[in-house]
């Protein structure tokens, strides 16, 4: 398996012309501009999954699915999202843009989750990223 050396969830990801990457605002903590908060609802706003992967010897020609689960304090799933790759280079990233944020005050835990394509029942948990979602000042 690739050794991760990045995981970050963030506003925006760019990447310049020397191939060089940026991460806008890293997302901690995030605070909704919405007053009324219907149960489970997510707002329509779009951010990014950003990892960095380091190709170790023995990850060959192995195609890996990157599985990142954004999950309540409860262990409700509020966000799921996957992506294939290859690790055809010394290091791969992978960029996921996800639409949509929990409105529900609470702390949540973003999940990252690594396995083999075919092979999910032997997912590995390798990282998690806390974020906390806080009422809307009035």
């Amino acid at each position: 398996m690739p050794k991760l050396l990045v995981f970050a969830p963030c506003e925006k990801v760019l990447i310049d012309q020397r191939n060089n990457v940026t991460l806008i605002s890293i997302l901690q903590e995030w605070q909704p501009q919405i007053r009324e908060l219907p149960e489970k609802a997510v707002a329509p706003q779009q951010w990014e999954i950003f990892t960095l992967w380091h190709r170790l010897e023995e990850d060959g020609d192995k195609e890996f699915v990157q599985r990142c689960e954004l999950t309540t304090d409860l262990g409700e799933k509020a966000i799921s999202a996957d992506i294939s790759f290859r690790l055809t280079a010394p290091t791969h990233r992978n960029t996921i843009t996800v639409l949509g944020l929990p409105i529900n005050p609470g702390r949540y835990a973003l999940a990252l989750f690594l396995f083999e394509k075919g092979a999910e029942k032997d997912r590995q948990l390798i990282a998690t990223f806390p974020l906390l979602v806080t009422q809307p000042s009035h």
